[in-house]
């Protein structure tokens, strides 16, 4: 596979490159603990590549529930960095059983003030 090389990429060294790319997988993680779908994620994660001037063409990434993974090549090199999500971070908080059931039946509160 041929990919075309980056523009500027003579400014880029490697530890520049994976700070963008570092910066890449932050935005996604947001995006995944924010409930965005995969296509949104990859859409954004390209929008902000080209932005740090890494041509969108020469970004391969992947989306799983727990893991982003994202690919940087231009011909000569290529770099890959994994983040994995962490379980407590995607989990909506849900309300306790008890204030469920109070929030549930009101009337029972006051059901003594009835006989």
């Amino acid at each position: 596979m041929e990919c075309k090389a980056i523009r500027n990429m003579a400014d880029d060294d490697n530890k520049t490159l994976n700070y963008k790319m570092k910066l890449l997988l932050d935005i996604g993680q947001t995006l995944m603990e924010s409930g965005a779908d995969c296509a949104r994620v990859i859409r954004d994660m390209k929008r902000a590549a080209v932005h740090l001037r890494i041509p969108a063409e020469n970004i391969q990434s992947h989306v799983t529930y727990t893991t982003l993974m994202l690919n940087v090549c231009d011909g000569e090199r290529s770099f890959t960095q994994f983040r994995k999500m962490h379980e407590t971070r995607r989990q909506p908080r849900r309300p306790r059983r008890r204030q469920q059931a109070h929030m549930a039946h009101p009337a029972r509160q006051h059901a003594h003030l009835c006989r």
